[in-house]
């Protein structure tokens, strides 16, 4: 028996939902892309929980062509906190400038 680590495990087809969220996301379609996210960043994989905190975080919602949602600092943290759990170091890098660029709360 092989032991997988949870960094290894993917959901058939949760690849194509990542990327159509990120086209919706910086398209300005955030409530869409959150949609998208939310069911898989629940899971084992680390990136549906990082591009969900991605979508509340307000540097990256600076970075997209208007949007119909708000930022939450307090959501993005949590997420960045879950998708570390999972094994992402990008999501501790975000989550290190989000907490120098917004503090602590």
């Amino acid at each position: 028996m092989v032991a997988l680590s949870s960094a290894a495990i993917v959901v058939p087809g949760s690849a194509g939902i990542v990327d159509e969220a990120r086209r919706l996301f910086y398209s300005g379609q955030v409530m869409r892309a959150r949609q998208a996210l939310g069911p898989l960043a629940s899971g084992p994989e680390h990136l549906p929980a990082l591009e969900l905190a991605r979508t509340y975080d307000p540097h990256y919602l600076t970075q997209t062509r208007g949007r119909d949602a708000a930022a939450d600092v307090i959501k993005a943290r949590a997420l960045y906190e879950d998708a570390i759990r999972k094994g992402s170091t990008d999501a501790t890098v975000d989550l290190r400038r989000m907490s120098q660029s917004f503090g602590q709360n």
